[in-house]
């Protein structure tokens, strides 16, 4: 279609009632979130000009007309995240910085295929998708103005008129059947287009259900209470994305009221948990691709005033040797050049644990912030490795008799359950139990020095119990046994100490760079990595620097 079509198809499409609408107009668009290059790095890779799109480290060839991959399968997850449009953030920010026609060009063709997509049964109608949309959008709008002149000066027009209908759809298809983070994603959506079209009865009322959906969502002690690193990061950037609406409207006092106290908290308990991390840790459903990293999110935040930069670890340099979060069930030591964290928190929320994973009293472990034990991470939520990823297995936590913590099921179920789930932090280590769903009662005691740490894995059941424990490595980690009972961990790299795992009671199989341990740090990337299983009555291992 020439650039003379496109612009009368567009053109025709703006409704009489857009002609008369007040809209404030937003400013979503904040350089210390969205001119992040590692932001952008997770779409560089492919050539969008030539319609190849690099999401979540796959590229497809995409025909925009219909917005579908043409070179192949894709899973829902991908193509979610296709109609999310947050590539069109990246290349409108290209196409100002370089000044370059033809992603302009091609920029306008996406806006223009996003819009015709909503007007299609499927994707481009599902409430989820137009709640992270419709504000990628806008976002993408803010950054650069040549849509205002490109088109006899109708362009905005018919980009708010858009937007409005989307407003009204989303009003009447919100995901109450669902709730959790999607029931989330839908309010805030709401109250950000609520406020730009001037609408004051519906900003109160979705700022009503805001608030109600924080104070049940975000934990006293500040974390999301679907317990992922990952969407506790989203949630975080969608309560800055409100504030950023309200300021170019009236409401802008009583929304900073509602959500800076929040943003404070959730900033406060990442700093804590992740400061002394290189990446997000691996708990439950998460990854480092799709969530802004916390350093951007901390920085926007203290820009902003929700948050002081002397409260903040990140900012500081300051460091403590412990966090106890009981709410969130996560809890983090700090030793010296190592760090664990240990994750003790129930399956959540109860009535939709779709994110859930069996990690109940594993940790991670990292040395000089680098990773050294790693949970098995997120490589999608379609496929086979999906049940593998959420099993009690691909953490570095045990099961009693092969006994699973939690019946997972599909992609997002979860059947009978675990219970009973508590920790308590010691100076030096970690003690905690749970009940998995058949009833077996599961202790760990973690000794956590400095020096060293080791662990002991039992059933506190009367009569014998199978136990069978797991421990994951970082792909730069190499395994080197040298006795049935112990195998050096060195990084291949040579920039960490190498360590000497010892196993004290149970017996030990290794596994070496085996499709035993597939790890994903990011979606969309599986990595090969090794990993040991133990098993006996009663597992004790430890783990210290060695000095042979």
């Amino acid at each position: 279609m020439n650039q003379k079509s496109g612009r009368a198809a567009m053109e025709d499409k703006i409704p009489p009632f857009a002609h008369k609408m007040l809209v404030y107009a937003p400013n979503l668009y904040f350089e210390a979130l969205d001119a992040e290059p590692k932001v952008f790095e997770r779409f560089s890779p492919g050539n969008i000009l030539e319609d190849d799109v690099c999401i979540l480290n796959q590229i497809h060839r995409v025909d925009f007309s219909k917005m579908e991959a043409i070179d192949g399968e894709v899973n829902n997850l991908w193509l979610f995240n296709l109609y999310y449009g947050e590539y069109l953030i990246y290349l409108v920010t290209r196409a100002k910085k370089e000044k370059r026609e033809d992603l302009i060009l091609k920029s306008r063709d996406i806006f223009k295929a996003l819009a015709e997509s909503f007007d299609r049964p499927g994707i481009g109608r599902a409430p989820y998708v137009l709640s992270l949309q419709m504000v990628n959008l806008v976002i993408s709008w803010n950054i650069v103005d040549y849509m205002k002149s490109s088109m006899n000066g109708k362009a905005e027009t018919w980009f708010y008129a858009d937007l409005y209908r989307k407003y009204k759809f989303l009003q009447s298809h919100t995901e109450k059947h669902l709730l959790a983070n999607h029931y989330f994603e839908n309010i805030k959506t709401l109250l950000i287009f609520a406020m730009i079209f001037g609408e004051e009865e519906k900003v109160k009322e979705y700022e009503a259900l805001l608030e109600a959906e924080l104070v049940e969502q975000i934990l006293p002690d500040g974390m999301h209470y679907e317990r992922s690193f990952m969407y506790h990061k989203i949630i975080l950037e969608d309560l800055i994305r409100v504030y950023l609406a309200s300021q170019t409207t009236p409401w802008e006092p009583e929304i900073k009221d509602l959500v800076f106290p929040y943003i404070r908290k959730m900033c406060i308990f990442s700093d804590r948990m992740e400061s002394e991390f290189s990446r997000t840790p691996l708990f439950n459903d998460a990854g480092d691709n799709v969530a802004k990293p916390l350093k951007t999110l901390l920085k926007a935040a203290t820009l902003l005033g929700a948050i002081e930069n002397s409260e903040l670890l990140a900012n500081t340099g300051n460091e403590s040797e412990g966090f106890a979060f009981p709410h969130a069930g996560y809890y983090k030591q700090n030793k010296g050049i190592y760090s664990m964290i240990v994750d003790a928190g129930p399956v959540g929320p109860s009535y939709n644990p779709g994110h859930h994973q069996n990690d109940c009293l594993s940790f991670e472990f990292f040395s000089k912030k680098r990773p050294v034990i790693v949970n098995s991470g997120c490589y999608s939520y379609f496929g086979n490795l999906r049940a593998y990823q959420r099993s009690t297995a691909a953490h570095n936590t045990f099961m009693v008799d092969d006994t699973e913590q939690s019946q997972c099921w599909q992609s997002h179920r979860v059947a009978k359950r675990m219970s009973d789930v508590g920790l308590t932090m010691e100076e030096n280590g970690f003690v905690g139990h749970f009940t998995d769903y058949k009833g077996h009662h599961a202790k760990r005691t973690i000794e956590f020095t400095g020096t060293y740490f080791a662990f002991t894995d039992e059933c506190t059941d009367e009569g014998t119990h199978k136990i069978t424990s797991f421990l994951h490595f970082e792909p730069e980690i190499k395994l080197e046994k040298i006795s049935d009972t112990e195998v050096l961990l060195i990084d291949k790299k040579r920039e960490i100490p190498t360590l000497k795992l010892s196993v004290n009671a149970g017996s030990m199989e290794v596994f070496a760079d085996s499709a035993k341990h597939l790890y994903s740090p990011e979606f969309g990337i599986m990595k090969v990595a090794s990993a040991v299983e133990i098993t006996g009555e009663k597992v004790k291992v430890t783990v210290e620097e060695n000095h042979d």
